[in-house]
Protein backbone atom coordinates (compact mmCIF):
# COMPACT_ATOMS: atom_id res chain seq x y z
CA UNK A 1 0.00 0.00 0.00
CA UNK A 2 1.28 3.12 -1.33
CA UNK A 3 -0.11 6.15 1.22
CA UNK A 4 -0.37 9.98 0.24
CA UNK A 5 -2.00 12.62 1.64
CA UNK A 6 -5.54 11.56 2.08
CA UNK A 7 -4.63 8.94 -0.89
CA UNK A 8 -4.65 5.48 -0.72
CA UNK A 9 -3.19 3.19 -3.01
CA UNK A 10 -3.68 -0.59 -2.74
CA UNK A 11 -2.97 -3.29 -5.29
CA UNK A 12 -3.15 -6.82 -5.40
CA UNK A 13 -5.24 -9.74 -7.22
CA UNK A 14 -8.58 -10.97 -5.85
CA UNK A 15 -8.58 -14.90 -6.54
CA UNK A 16 -10.78 -17.54 -6.18
CA UNK A 17 -10.82 -17.98 -2.52
CA UNK A 18 -11.91 -14.31 -2.04
CA UNK A 19 -14.53 -14.53 -4.27
CA UNK A 20 -15.90 -17.76 -2.72
CA UNK A 21 -15.97 -16.19 0.72
CA UNK A 22 -17.57 -13.15 -0.59
CA UNK A 23 -20.11 -15.66 -2.23
CA UNK A 24 -20.57 -17.62 1.14
CA UNK A 25 -20.54 -14.28 3.18
CA UNK A 26 -23.35 -12.19 0.62
CA UNK A 27 -25.45 -15.43 1.00
CA UNK A 28 -25.16 -16.04 4.84
CA UNK A 29 -26.02 -12.67 5.75
CA UNK A 30 -29.06 -12.67 3.90
CA UNK A 31 -30.37 -16.11 4.22
CA UNK A 32 -28.88 -17.10 7.74
CA UNK A 33 -32.32 -17.14 9.70
CA UNK A 34 -33.58 -19.08 7.13
CA UNK A 35 -31.54 -21.79 6.09
CA UNK A 36 -30.13 -22.65 9.70
CA UNK A 37 -33.24 -23.79 11.36
CA UNK A 38 -34.38 -25.21 8.17
CA UNK A 39 -31.08 -27.41 7.96
CA UNK A 40 -30.99 -27.99 11.82
CA UNK A 41 -34.93 -29.24 11.48
CA UNK A 42 -33.83 -31.60 8.84
CA UNK A 43 -30.76 -33.18 10.55
CA UNK A 44 -32.75 -33.56 14.16
CA UNK A 45 -35.14 -35.21 12.49
CA UNK A 46 -32.94 -37.81 10.73
CA UNK A 47 -30.88 -38.00 13.80
CA UNK A 48 -34.22 -39.26 15.53
CA UNK A 49 -35.54 -41.32 13.08
CA UNK A 50 -31.91 -43.19 12.16
CA UNK A 51 -32.11 -43.82 16.16
CA UNK A 52 -35.44 -45.19 16.44
CA UNK A 53 -34.83 -47.66 13.53
CA UNK A 54 -31.60 -48.82 15.50
CA UNK A 55 -33.31 -48.61 18.81
CA UNK A 56 -36.35 -50.90 17.80
CA UNK A 57 -34.92 -52.37 14.86
CA UNK A 58 -37.57 -51.21 12.61
CA UNK A 59 -36.97 -50.54 8.66
CA UNK A 60 -39.94 -49.02 8.41
CA UNK A 61 -39.52 -46.16 11.10
CA UNK A 62 -35.91 -45.39 8.81
CA UNK A 63 -38.21 -45.32 5.76
CA UNK A 64 -39.70 -42.42 7.15
CA UNK A 65 -36.74 -40.11 8.00
CA UNK A 66 -35.91 -40.99 4.23
CA UNK A 67 -37.48 -38.07 3.09
CA UNK A 68 -36.03 -35.84 5.64
CA UNK A 69 -32.65 -37.51 4.74
CA UNK A 70 -33.30 -36.16 0.69
CA UNK A 71 -33.90 -32.91 1.93
CA UNK A 72 -30.98 -32.20 4.37
CA UNK A 73 -28.97 -33.46 1.41
CA UNK A 74 -30.55 -31.54 -1.42
CA UNK A 75 -30.66 -28.40 0.85
CA UNK A 76 -27.38 -28.47 2.25
CA UNK A 77 -25.67 -29.45 -0.98
CA UNK A 78 -27.56 -26.54 -2.72
CA UNK A 79 -26.27 -23.89 0.39
CA UNK A 80 -22.93 -25.21 -0.22
CA UNK A 81 -22.85 -25.90 -3.87
CA UNK A 82 -24.22 -22.36 -5.25
CA UNK A 83 -21.65 -19.93 -3.93
CA UNK A 84 -18.86 -22.25 -5.56
CA UNK A 85 -20.60 -22.45 -8.94
CA UNK A 86 -20.89 -18.18 -8.75
CA UNK A 87 -17.32 -17.93 -7.71
CA UNK A 88 -15.82 -20.39 -10.56
CA UNK A 89 -18.16 -18.67 -13.03
CA UNK A 90 -16.70 -15.57 -12.11
CA UNK A 91 -13.17 -16.34 -12.45
CA UNK A 92 -14.02 -17.31 -15.66
CA UNK A 93 -16.02 -14.79 -16.99
CA UNK A 94 -15.02 -11.53 -15.71
CA UNK A 95 -11.69 -9.62 -16.34
CA UNK A 96 -12.03 -7.76 -12.74
CA UNK A 97 -10.91 -11.26 -10.85
CA UNK A 98 -7.70 -13.44 -10.91
CA UNK A 99 -5.37 -10.28 -12.29
CA UNK A 100 -3.86 -7.55 -11.13
CA UNK A 101 -5.58 -4.44 -9.52
CA UNK A 102 -4.91 -1.19 -8.45
CA UNK A 103 -7.72 0.58 -6.37
CA UNK A 104 -6.92 4.46 -5.06
CA UNK A 105 -8.79 6.14 -2.71
CA UNK A 106 -8.91 9.92 -2.59
CA UNK A 107 -11.01 12.72 -1.55
CA UNK A 108 -12.74 12.58 -4.83
CA UNK A 109 -13.57 8.99 -6.20
CA UNK A 110 -12.09 5.37 -6.15
CA UNK A 111 -9.92 4.77 -9.10
CA UNK A 112 -9.60 0.88 -9.89
CA UNK A 113 -7.24 0.22 -12.45
CA UNK A 114 -6.67 -3.82 -13.80
CA UNK A 115 -5.40 -5.27 -16.87
CA UNK A 116 -8.13 -5.05 -19.29
CA UNK A 117 -10.49 -2.66 -17.28
CA UNK A 118 -10.55 0.83 -15.10
CA UNK A 119 -13.13 3.00 -13.65
CA UNK A 120 -13.99 5.68 -11.66
CA UNK A 121 -16.59 5.19 -8.64
CA UNK A 122 -17.70 8.29 -7.06
CA UNK A 123 -18.24 8.15 -3.20
CA UNK A 124 -22.32 9.04 -3.56
CA UNK A 125 -22.67 5.39 -5.69
CA UNK A 126 -21.04 3.32 -2.24
CA UNK A 127 -24.01 2.46 -0.94
CA UNK A 128 -22.81 -0.16 2.00
CA UNK A 129 -19.13 -0.75 3.18
CA UNK A 130 -18.92 -3.86 5.42
CA UNK A 131 -16.15 -5.64 6.98
CA UNK A 132 -15.51 -9.11 7.44
CA UNK A 133 -12.18 -10.74 9.24
CA UNK A 134 -10.45 -11.02 6.13
CA UNK A 135 -11.52 -8.76 3.48
CA UNK A 136 -13.37 -5.11 3.44
CA UNK A 137 -16.70 -5.03 0.84
CA UNK A 138 -17.68 -1.90 -1.00
CA UNK A 139 -20.92 -2.26 -2.17
CA UNK A 140 -21.72 0.19 -5.01
CA UNK A 141 -25.51 -1.97 -5.27
CA UNK A 142 -27.02 -4.64 -3.63
CA UNK A 143 -25.22 -7.22 -5.19
CA UNK A 144 -22.03 -5.51 -6.47
CA UNK A 145 -19.04 -4.71 -4.50
CA UNK A 146 -15.21 -4.14 -4.58
CA UNK A 147 -13.49 -6.80 -2.88
CA UNK A 148 -10.63 -5.55 -0.98
CA UNK A 149 -8.53 -8.42 1.13
CA UNK A 150 -7.09 -7.13 4.03
CA UNK A 151 -4.01 -9.27 2.66
CA UNK A 152 -3.34 -5.69 0.40
CA UNK A 153 -2.78 -3.48 3.50
CA UNK A 154 0.96 -3.59 5.24
CA UNK A 155 -0.75 -3.58 8.77
CA UNK A 156 -3.14 -2.91 11.03
CA UNK A 157 -2.76 0.79 11.18
CA UNK A 158 -2.98 1.11 7.61
CA UNK A 159 -6.26 -0.41 7.54
CA UNK A 160 -7.09 2.04 10.76
CA UNK A 161 -5.86 5.31 8.36
CA UNK A 162 -8.19 3.61 5.31
CA UNK A 163 -11.40 3.10 7.53
CA UNK A 164 -10.82 6.77 8.29
CA UNK A 165 -10.45 8.18 5.34
CA UNK A 166 -13.93 5.85 4.21
CA UNK A 167 -15.67 7.24 6.81
CA UNK A 168 -15.16 10.90 6.04
CA UNK A 169 -16.36 10.09 2.38
CA UNK A 170 -19.91 7.81 3.25
CA UNK A 171 -20.89 9.96 6.02
CA UNK A 172 -23.26 9.45 7.46
CA UNK A 173 -22.95 5.48 6.80
CA UNK A 174 -20.32 3.38 8.71
CA UNK A 175 -18.29 0.70 8.23
CA UNK A 176 -20.68 -2.62 9.07
CA UNK A 177 -17.98 -4.66 11.65
CA UNK A 178 -18.21 -7.75 10.76
CA UNK A 179 -20.44 -9.51 12.40
CA UNK A 180 -21.46 -13.22 13.76
CA UNK A 181 -21.20 -14.26 9.93
CA UNK A 182 -18.33 -11.88 8.62
CA UNK A 183 -16.26 -12.41 12.08
CA UNK A 184 -15.84 -15.95 10.28
CA UNK A 185 -15.25 -15.33 6.69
Amino acid sequence: MQREDNVFELQGTVGFRELLRFQYFHILRRTWWFILPLLLFLLVITVISAASALIFRSMDIASKGTPFLLLLLFWGGLFCYCPYLGAKRLVKTSSLFGRQGVYRFSLENIHFAGTDTSSDTSWTAIWAVRETKTMFLLYFNEYSAYILSKSFFSGAAEQNAWRQLIEQRISPKTISPPGFIGGRL
